[in-house]
């Protein structure tokens, strides 16, 4: 288990296909560990989110991070979610245009289309 180094574009890894998870084996548990510990390694701002192809490994793994404040507190609850073989089963046709920022970054810096539902 340990901190990986956060991949970017043009990294060729980010555009291949990533492999299909045939069994959560003990290299899946592995990545499923380092992709965590990526994330909550990650301040200002926070990983929302990571893949597997984003610390190097091209699998079909994603963590997403759920950030909820408990109501009458001020304490924030981040639930780590390990998606395994993802897949899109449906999408919007209607579109809607967002910015977004990278991580090094607090401004605005690239536009995308997003699906509204």
């Amino acid at each position: 288990m340990s901190i990986k180094k956060i991949l970017e574009a043009p990294n060729k890894i980010l555009t291949e296909k990533s492999q299909k998870i045939s069994q959560i084996d003990l290299e899946a548990k592995e990545i499923i560990k380092d992709l965590i510990e990526t994330a909550v390694s990650q301040k200002e701002p926070e990983a929302a989110g990571l893949a597997a192809p984003q610390i190097g490994f091209n699998k079909r793994i994603i963590l997403v991070r759920d950030f909820k404040v408990l109501p009458d507190s001020d304490k924030l609850l981040i639930e780590n979610i390990i998606m395994i073989n993802p897949k899109i089963v449906s999408k919007s046709k209607h579109r809607y245009r967002d910015w977004e920022t990278d991580r090094k970054s607090t401004r605005l810096n690239s536009s995308h289309s997003r699906a509204s539902r």
